[in-house]
Parts: structure tokens; C-alpha cells; sequence
């Protein structure tokens, strides 16, 4: 019985100085790969907390189109005006005018509402919308 207990302890003795370094290098890479997902989490953070200078923070194209669904809504009763801000901005970043132009035209589209008339202001472009007719009706 003591010489299979004393192979026991040899063969385990043995499977520990093998396999050792593989968990130690393995353990040390779950470790960094941790930390650099923490760090990548807290710059990620501290880069959406910082807030906008005031006077900076441009209109949103969310917003924009977003009211384009509050207006189609209203727009059974009567025309109704959007006003689409001349510089706006996607997630923080500047968007191009042609940019915009697509996406809301798009979304008018989309709503039903048909614009009837432009007009260029110093906040804008003003669009007088009204619900579009289908063939149904």
C-alpha cells in the first residue's frame, strides 16, 4: 500500500510541475486582458461624462427626426412647419448638409408627410409639411 500511495504522490508532484506554468501564464492573461477591458471601460466613461462646452452643443438630427413623428400626427388636421437647424449633429459629431437633407427627406417619407414649401432662415431651413394623400382616401 505504501509504495502505491508514494507513485500517487509522485505522478501528482509531477502533473503539478507540468501544468504550473500553463495556468500561471494563462492566470497572467486573464489578469491583463482584465485590466485592459477596465481601463478601456473607464476612458470610455470619463470620455461620454465630460459634458459639452455651453454655447457649443450643436441640435441633435435625432431630435429632428424625432419630432418628424410628434408632426405627422398633427399634420391630419392642417399643414404643420419643421424646422431643421443648419448645423447639426449625429452622436457629438458634425454632420455634412447633404447628409441631413437624405435623412430627413427620408423619414418624411416615411411619416407620409409631403413638404409643400422651403423657406432658408438664419436658424434653418423652415418646411411646411402636410399629410400626404393616398389614392385609398
Amino acid at each position: 500500500m505504501e509504495l502505491q500511495t508514494d507513485t500517487l504522490v509522485r505522478s501528482a508532484l509531477i502533473a503539478l510541475v507540468l501544468v504550473a506554468p500553463y495556468g500561471i501564464h494563462k492566470w497572467r492573461q486573464v489578469r491583463a486582458a482584465r485590466q485592459e477591458r477596465l481601463a478601456l471601460e473607464a476612458a470610455l466613461r470619463s470620455e461620454t461624462e465630460t459634458e459639452p462646452e455651453p454655447g457649443s452643443a450643436r441640435p441633435r438630427l435625432e431630435d429632428v427626426i424625432a419630432s418628424i413623428d410628434e408632426l405627422a400626427e398633427r399634420a391630419a388636421a392642417g399643414p404643420v412647419t419643421l424646422l431643421v437647424p443648419r448645423e447639426l449633429s449625429v452622436d457629438g459629431r458634425d454632420v455634412d448638409a447633404a447628409t441631413v437633407d437624405v435623412l430627413v427627406r427620408d423619414a418624411l417619407r416615411r411619416s407620409g408627410l409631403l413638404p409643400v414649401a422651403e423657406v432658408d432662415t438664419a436658424d434653418g431651413r423652415l418646411l411646411e409639411l402636410v399629410a400626404r394623400v393616398t389614392m385609398n382616401e
